[in-house]
């Protein structure tokens, strides 16, 4: 491994300790140290090594000490002493005194810096694959939220929160692709988050899909723009940075990340853009010195992760339209089948609605009520939107419904109707038919005394029974008539 003249590298060392092969190291400066307690907290992130003496071995917690190390700080004993106690602690890499001369000391001491540069390397590599296979497992959450969200502002608002906490970005902001009146397509600004200035109202403006701006850039080209100091834009570069926002609410925009959602088919559906990645994620960024002190540039590593994130995004914001063109589709087959049903009965047109209007304020009401026995009732929009669909749906059967029971004006329907009033009919020539007979049959069994007794007799009973059947009619005829009874 060769060395890197311009990285720091340190060797620690007692005071006035005799290494003459330390000269041959320029790139390492000798930090003189009183004890090994002084190490233990080193915090620093570069290649080290320790020249143990005796004089440092010396002590009853030498050896925990020792063991307490970082892992770059690579052990060279010099001494005998400081051997035995490097050994006892495992930490023992190079003794000084195997060598013959200065220039093997050397070696050993080039050996020990190149060792703690690689266990150095190695620790830098196994954090960055911790990270990125943490960064893995939170896409993999966050593409499965975002694939089970169906609400299109609360989507929208998953995508920009989750790509700012990734990247501890401070602020961010969301456009979308859509067609103008003319059919070309733009950007709409749909939503902005920042951490600094959470109470910012969110404005409603469209930009052309060109390389003016920065976030039309990035929609144009397809590629990812990542920009430094946004108040620091080289002049050959075709987009500009607007710092209307920055002097009306008393911000500072910095460093930039403006990433294009691609669907699957590699079209840009929209734009996300964050702002100010930050040293500390508390920190709030109000002016210049708060910019300089706790923002960052963006990484190689934030751009491919926002990357497949904007990916994932691209496509839950593709389902979502779908989703919500399956939506206005299935509210055509319904306003469509309203339709078809108050045109059957016109007799009851607009009673779906005022069913479904009835139905979803009385759930409202529900809803917001804290009173026994609906105090733990609540409708979620979903539900709201499936009793809606239920009440203006709850009369679809009418379309299968034969037309002459569907449309009667009246409760019997005209054929029945008229069967009824037969039937009254015939009862009526019965009664009389049999009134004639027996009649007939009292003239011919009785005399003259008793005849005109008997026929007044039967005369009477005839006309009860007419007038019996004939209230009996017009109650089934005031019945038939569609009316509100007391």
């Amino acid at each position: 491994m060769r060395l890197d003249a311009a990285a720091r590298f340190v060797a620690y060392a007692a005071p006035g300790a005799t290494v003459p092969a330390l000269r041959e190291l320029a790139e390492v400066s000798v930090e003189e140290i009183g004890g090994l307690a002084e190490i233990c907290g080193d915090a620093a992130d570069s290649p080290a090594l320790l020249i143990l003496s005796d004089e440092l071995a010396r002590g009853l917690d030498a050896e925990t000490l020792l063991r307490g190390l970082p892992d770059r700080i690579v052990v060279v004993s010099q001494g005998d002493g400081a051997r035995r106690v490097a050994q006892a602690a495992g930490r023992l890499f190079l003794a000084l005194d195997d060598a013959r001369n200065d220039e093997a000391a050397a070696r050993i001491l080039r050996s020990a810096v190149q060792h703690s540069a690689a266990l150095l390397a190695s620790g830098r590599a196994q954090t960055l694959l911790e990270r990125m296979d943490t960064e893995r497992n939170n896409l993999n959450k966050i593409g499965l939220a975002l694939m089970s969200e169906r609400d299109p502002d609360r989507l929208l608002g998953m995508i920009l929160e989750q790509a700012r906490r990734i990247t501890l970005s401070d602020a961010g902001s969301l456009y979308l692709v859509e067609e103008a009146e003319d059919g070309t397509p733009r950007l709409r600004f749909r939503l902005a988050q920042n951490q600094s200035l959470p109470d910012i109202p969110v404005p409603d403006f469209t930009l052309p899909i060109d390389q003016k701006s920065i976030a039309g850039y990035a929609a144009s080209t397809g590629e990812p723009l990542v920009i430094e100091d946004a108040y620091h834009i080289p002049q050959t570069a075709p987009y500009s940075f607007n710092r209307g926002f920055d002097e009306k609410f008393g911000y500072r925009a910095k460093s930039m990340l403006t990433v294009p959602m691609k669907d699957h088919k590699d079209d840009v559906v929209g734009v996300l853009q964050l702002i100010n990645r930050k040293r500390v994620p508390e920190a709030p960024i109000r002016d210049e010195d708060s910019a300089q002190r706790h923002v960052l540039p963006y990484a190689l590593t934030d751009v491919e992760t926002v990357r497949s994130l904007a990916g994932q995004a691209a496509v839950s914001i593709e389902n979502m339209k779908l989703y919500q063109a399956i939506e206005r589709l299935f509210e055509g087959f319904i306003k469509a089948a309203v339709t078809a049903i108050d045109q059957r009965d016109p007799t009851t047109s607009g009673h779906s609605v005022r069913v479904a209007t009835l139905t979803c304020d009385i759930a409202e009401v529900v809803d917001k009520t804290d009173a026994e026995p609906f105090r733990n009732v609540r409708f979620s929009r979903e539900q709201m939107r499936e009793l809606r669909y239920a009440g203006l749906l709850h009369d679809f059967g009418k379309v299968g419904v034969r037309e002459e029971v569907l449309v009667k004006s009246k409760k019997l329907p005209p054929v029945m109707f008229e069967r009824m009033e037969a039937r009254f009919d015939l009862i009526r020539r019965t009664l009389e038919s049999e009134f004639h007979r027996q009649r007939a049959e009292h003239a011919l069994k009785h005399g003259k005394n008793r005849l005109k007794t008997v026929l007044a007799q039967l005369e009477a009973e005839y006309r009860n029974e007419l007038s019996r059947l004939d209230r009996f009619q017009q109650a089934v005829r005031e019945a038939n008539e569609p009316r509100v009874l007391p």
